[in-house]
């Protein structure tokens, strides 16, 4: 019972830090109903937590630790993986899920981590049909669809 309090603290501080555009919309209520929601996974180094193109049921947050998030382009041979940037303490990823959508990156860790689950019917049935919400998950994955790397450039014209 000690282990599950403390875990619920770790989440809510991490949470309450608002480092992304998701969480900083959300009320102080909401959060504390998603930290009451999360659930700490813990992964040792180079554990793949979610992969490009795989369909993720839950919202993510790192408690502790480093993840890398690379992007894939291309297929089989002509796979090619690039490293997009690094993942600490209060960062959030996988919201695609929240919108039925397959991950847009590969995440792992970097070291000994610890990331908070929330899943996507908890996510919902705390925050609502909250617009707010809505309008930064899609303008998020607009971003990511707008800024490709020279990289996902030259997958998409050689179609591989």
């Amino acid at each position: 019972m000690d282990e599950m309090v403390e875990n619920r603290k770790k989440i809510e501080k991490v949470l309450q830090q608002r480092l992304s555009e998701l969480l900083k919309i959300l009320t102080d209520r909401e959060i504390r109903n998603l930290s009451n929601k999360g659930k700490i996974h813990r992964f040792d180094k180079d554990q793949v937590i979610s992969a490009h193109g795989e369909l993720g049921d839950s919202l993510k947050c790192v408690v502790s630790g480093s993840l890398e998030a690379s992007s894939i382009y291309g297929q089989g041979a002509n796979e090619i993986s690039q490293r997009e940037l690094t993942l600490g303490r209060g960062n959030t990823f996988g919201e695609e899920a929240i919108l039925d959508m397959p991950c847009v990156m590969t995440v792992k860790a970097l070291g000994p981590c610890e990331v908070c689950y929330i899943h996507v019917q908890h996510f919902r049935s705390v925050i609502g049909k909250n617009a707010d919400v809505n309008a930064v998950l899609r303008s998020s994955l607009t971003w990511q669809e707008k800024h490709k790397s020279p990289l996902q450039i030259l997958a998409q014209v050689l179609n591989c």
